[in-house]
Formats: structure tokens, C-alpha cells, sequence
């Protein structure tokens, strides 16, 4: 990990949970920006009625997706 601070896995699950994509910059900025991006097109959706069911798939996607980056990054 290029700066050496341990990531805590509850506050990046928390934080992601509550806010979503923009919730996944505690991972990493680039997971961040992916994951507001995903959030945009999912809230986009919704007019055709997909985003009904693409939204919370994808906050369980970025939960995944925050819990492997933060124990990659903790080295476990």
C-alpha cells in the first residue's frame, strides 16, 4: 500500500452502505469514481424502471467491491 495507513473494513462498509459509490472513496479514488459513475447510470435508469432493481444491486456490488479493495490494501 503506497501510504502505509490501514483501512478500517467496518467504516468502509458503513460509509459505503450509507452513500453508496461516493461512500467507496475511502477505499480508493479510483474505486470511488467507478463507483459514482455506476451509481449514475443506475439513478438513470430508474425512468425506465431497471433502476428500480440496478440500484440496490449496485450498493451490494460496491460493499464487495469496498471489502476486497480494503483487505488487499490491509495485505490480508
Amino acid at each position: 500500500m503506497a501510504n502505509g495507513q490501514q483501512k478500517n473494513l467496518a467504516v468502509g462498509v458503513i460509509l459505503t452502505i450509507f452513500f453508496g459509490g461516493l461512500g467507496m472513496f475511502y477505499t480508493s479514488v479510483k474505486w470511488g469514481i467507478i463507483g459514482i459513475i455506476g451509481e449514475a447510470i443506475a439513478w438513470a435508469t430508474i425512468i425506465v424502471f431497471i433502476g428500480v432493481i440496478l440500484i440496490p444491486l449496485w450498493h451490494i456490488v460496491c460493499i464487495i467491491i469496498t471489502v476486497l479493495s480494503i483487505n488487499k490494501q490491509n495485505g490480508r
